[in-house]
């Protein structure tokens, strides 16, 4: 694998409420390449645990998509 090919990759990816119109994410992009180190901080509630669901694909997303 090249130096410059991500390792994890996510392309506008969002994730609704339910099956309602309230979006939990929306139009999140994020690119992780090799040695690179990520810390994902915010305040209680504010999605930190639906977006590492959805990039471990523990969760479906409902737009955009998750490259490993």
């Amino acid at each position: 694998m090249s130096r410059d090919s991500p390792l994890l990759e996510a392309r506008g990816i969002g994730r609704r409420h339910g099956d309602g119109p309230d979006w939990l994410l929306r139009n999140i992009s994020l690119t992780i390449g090799e040695g690179d180190r990520v810390a994902l901080t915010g305040p209680t509630g504010s999605g930190k645990t639906v977006f590492l669901r959805a990039l471990a694909m523990l969760d479906a997303v409902d737009e955009g998509a998750i490259l490993w």
